[in-house]
């Protein structure tokens, strides 16, 4: 009988688009999922969690030392 017994897989991508006057413009997405194995739960509830993710991310150079970045998501 194990308490917190868990297996955890994470997976993610992203792809952009960059040009020197442009910048970098990336879409980003991610998959988490966790299975809980030996949980027992009265009516078999819950045994697993699964998060999904997105998001858009801008960068861009701000002059030769300077760089700025902008970036939103959803999980």
């Amino acid at each position: 009988f194990a308490l917190n017994d868990y297996q955890s897989d994470f997976f993610s991508a992203d792809i952009g688009y960059q040009r020197p006057t442009f910048g970098r413009l990336s879409v980003y997405g991610s998959y988490n999922t966790t299975d809980y194995e030996n949980r027992r739960v009265p009516g078999g509830g819950l045994d697993g969690i699964d998060v999904y993710g997105a998001g858009v991310s801008f960068e861009r150079n701000i002059g030769s030392r300077i760089t700025g970045r902008v970036s939103a998501g959803y999980t």
